[in-house]
């Protein structure tokens, strides 16, 4: 708008122009005429030609006040516009401000929750530390218990009264007998446990080795959909 109006102004400074030049012939005329000749159709033409020149010098004083509204309308336009960019400026600024506080208390948030991420996996950590201890001290009482409960049970077997009743069992010589079922007993229960130990430590490995090739096939997946999505593009713009 600035620019139409300085088009404007420019324009009408040249019709000022243009108009002053022609009312200062037109004077010139008016008084060379007046000075060379005494007839009376001669005073006719000069008084054509003066107001002719009037009429000329009222277009120019059109003009001239024609150009003055131009310039103010312009300094009118420029200082609108001014005040528009001041206002915008502010408006921008106060976003940035906000944004910068948005940005601030969002930072401030992610601080807040990585703090706790490090505190649950440190709570985790412990808590992982102190089941491992439980699951050590519940193998050493399970250990404890098969050490144990095969020389008890057997002893009880043999305590009980419908045994007692028989000398030959009774005998302290044959002490060999609870030995000999003591013995074998707790072989088998330290083997099945040994057994059932590796059973599990086996599934576990395999399971974790399975989780490890499900996720090496994800990203194997997700690297070709990108690599595909990247390749088409190209394909497209090499067509």
């Amino acid at each position: 708008m600035t620019a139409y109006l300085n088009c404007y102004k420019i324009e009408t400074d040249l019709l000022v122009d243009i108009t002053d030049q022609i009312s200062r012939y037109a004077s010139c005329q008016c008084i060379s005429q007046t000075l060379s000749t005494d007839q009376l159709g001669e005073g006719a033409s000069t008084s054509a030609l003066q107001f002719s020149n009037n009429c000329f010098e009222l277009l120019a004083a059109e003009f001239k006040s024609l150009n003055i509204f131009v310039i103010e309308l312009q300094l009118k336009t420029e200082t609108t516009l001014g005040l528009l960019f001041h206002i915008i400026r502010v408006a921008n600024d106060e976003m940035l401000v906000r944004n910068g506080n948005i940005m601030r208390e969002m930072m401030q948030a992610s601080r807040i929750e990585a703090k706790i991420s490090r505190q649950i996996a440190k709570q985790s950590q412990e808590m992982a530390v102190d089941m491992k201890k439980d699951s050590t001290s519940m193998k050493a009482i399970a250990v404890a218990t098969m050490f144990f409960l095969p020389g008890t049970s057997f002893a009880a077997l043999l305590s009980m009264p419908f045994f007692s009743t028989y000398p030959w069992v009774a005998n302290v010589n044959h002490f060999w007998l609870w030995v000999a079922m003591t013995v074998p007993s707790t072989v088998f229960a330290f083997t099945l446990f040994w057994y059932y130990t590796r059973k599990s430590m086996r599934k576990i490995k395999l399971m974790g080795n399975g989780t490890s090739e499900d996720n090496g096939a994800t990203e194997d997946i997700e690297l070709g959909v990108i690599h595909d999505g990247l390749q088409r593009p190209r394909a497209q713009l090499g067509h």
